[in-house]
């Protein structure tokens, strides 16, 4: 790996011809700004794995993931991002499965109505949400990704209504609530 801010932190790195295309890291409570700098200079990553409490993943921070144009995979763990925030995933044109493990959990305001924007990533067909403060809303937002494949979904607010915006996807072939 070039980065040295990297090379100090515990992350499962996979390259070939020495370019990296996958990063894992399975504890991300040191993360911070020069790290996400850092992992957003890798322009041929495909795949991004970031759980154990990634709390440092915040609004500012994830600007420096949007120039990941080859990008067709993040899992995301703590995350704490607003509504707005979940914006800059419409930069990563490639997604094509995304995972959101306690992202802003209990974060004052946060609806998830800010998953409506993934409509705007042309390849998503994945994605799970999970362990997260949102209901229906946040549903109703989801249910604009007319392409989703599938969807995961548990430990949320939703209600029955919240499932019936699930229900409405056309494309829809696999669903875990």
């Amino acid at each position: 790996m070039k980065s040295p801010v990297l090379a100090t932190k515990r992350c499962k790195v996979t390259a070939k011809d020495g370019i990296v295309t996958e990063l894992t890291f399975r504890d991300c409570s040191k993360l911070g700004d020069a790290e996400f700098r850092a992992i957003g200079e890798l322009k041929h990553l495909k795949s991004l794995t970031l759980y154990g409490k990634c709390h440092g993943l915040t609004d500012a921070t994830i600007a420096h993931l949007t120039g990941l144009a080859e990008l067709e995979s993040i899992g995301t763990d703590g995350a704490q991002l607003t509504d707005d925030g979940l914006k800059a995933f419409t930069m990563l044109t490639n997604l094509k499965s995304a995972s959101f493990f306690h992202t802003s959990f209990g974060m004052k305001g946060f609806t998830g109505t800010g998953f409506g924007w993934l409509k705007a990533c042309p390849k998503l067909e994945k994605l799970t949400v999970a362990g997260i403060s949102m209901g229906d809303e946040g549903f109703a937002a989801i249910s604009q990704i007319t392409r989703l494949r599938e969807l995961r979904t548990w430990h949320t607010y939703q209600t029955e209504a919240g499932n019936a915006h699930i229900a409405k996807l056309p494309h829809l072939t696999s669903l875990n609530i």
